[in-house]
């Protein structure tokens, strides 16, 4: 099921999900539609928890212009769970996440 669809902010990070269920594994996929790489980061901030280093779950990875990839996380979100979304470059980056439900 789709969790998420769209664009994380650049100056501050976006909460992309929050879980209302148990999830049990996501697959993200991220889309770079600009002439140019740009990068983009994610947190899994447990029970709503301040973005932190300890949290990241995709560190600034750089996707190349004009393609897409696909990152298979096999981490449990629990009912609270915000999954936080930042991208470098404004516009570049579409993020979509799927996710297994697991109630």
């Amino acid at each position: 099921m789709i969790l998420y669809q769209g664009q994380p902010g650049t100056v501050n990070s976006s909460a992309l999900f929050t879980a209302d269920r148990r999830i049990t594994s996501y697959t993200i996929l991220a889309a770079n539609m600009a002439g140019t790489g740009a990068t983009f980061r994610i947190n899994h901030c447990v029970k709503g928890a301040t973005e932190v280093t300890t949290n990241i779950v995709v560190p600034d990875l750089a996707v190349p212009a004009h393609q897409i990839i696909a990152i298979d996380l096999p981490i449990e979100l629990r009912i609270g769970d915000v999954l936080r979304g930042l991208q470098g470059t404004v516009g570049a980056i579409t993020i979509t996440i799927d996710g297994t439900d697991g109630t």
